[in-house]
């Protein structure tokens, strides 16, 4: 198990402040981006490259964390939902106030994406937020938080360079593994042949940030111990629940833009 400690925030500021270090750090997010393209439709294939100016889904995973500190502030707190480790699940009210949380986000970029009437930088931005946001929402730690700003205050040993739980989980982790995107994407799409995608797709991004938070409270949470340590054999489990993570995120990226991009049915004569 895991075995590590908490730290005590350095100022009531921090504490109040619910906004995560990092999202899934950028192996990850390449590794949902290649998970995803493998399955997208030709006619979702041609939206996304005319979109994205010949740029693939791998280049553009990290931008919506690239601009959140510069040219798009107001978007810090789309990527995360801060919802309680001890609740039972998602609520809009308490979890998503004026609509800024990722599950609000995500449903805003969608339907900004399918408006074929919004000038075509903003459904081009709005590509680019749902292929980041939806590898944000399968980080356990961006769906749930113990009062710790979603593990940015828990302190563990460094591990992959990282010393946060939060940190550790988006990247530090696989860092420590030595594992990168392709290897990542390898292995998540090798666990997909053993699954009927079709179940993977179902439920609502609410029904997802809620799976997120079960595995936080679970598994993340649970296993959290008296001393900062997170020795090599639960490193090794934990990769294999991210690229689980990743490959759910991959097919549900790809479903959506399936969706979102499928030629119009016509009107039954």
């Amino acid at each position: 198990m895991f075995r590590l400690v908490t730290r005590v925030a350095v100022s009531v500021a921090l504490l109040s402040s619910a906004v995560p270090a990092f999202a899934w750090g950028p192996v990850a997010h390449d590794a949902v981006a290649r998970v995803a393209a493998q399955r997208l439709t030709p006619a979702a294939q041609k939206e996304v490259s005319s979109l994205l100016g010949g740029q693939s889904m791998s280049e553009v995973a990290v931008w919506a964390d690239e601009v959140r500190n510069t040219t798009h502030t107001q978007t810090t707190a789309w990527h995360f939902t801060n919802i309680p480790l001890t609740s039972a699940g998602f609520s809009r009210s308490r979890d998503c106030q004026q609509g800024n949380c990722i599950v609000a986000a995500i449903e805003r970029q969608l339907a900004t994406l399918q408006d074929r009437n919004r000038p075509r930088v903003q459904r081009q931005e709005a590509l680019k937020f749902l292929i980041h946001f939806i590898g944000d929402l399968h980080q356990p730690l961006h769906a749930s938080d113990s009062r710790d700003r979603g593990g940015n205050d828990r302190m563990v040993a460094p591990v992959g360079g990282t010393t946060n739980l939060h940190a550790a989980w988006d990247s530090g982790i696989v860092q420590s593994q030595g594992r990168t995107s392709s290897s990542l994407a390898a292995n998540a799409l090798a666990w997909l042949q053993t699954q009927r995608e079709s179940d993977l797709t179902t439920g609502t991004f609410a029904d997802w940030a809620n799976e997120s938070l079960r595995l936080a409270r679970d598994i993340v949470y649970a296993q959290l111990k008296g001393d900062n340590a997170i020795v090599g054999g639960e490193r090794q489990e934990a990769v294999r629940i991210i690229e689980k993570r990743l490959a759910r995120a991959g097919v549900r990226l790809a479903h959506v833009l399936n969706r979102a991009f499928a030629p119009p049915v016509p009107p039954a004569q």
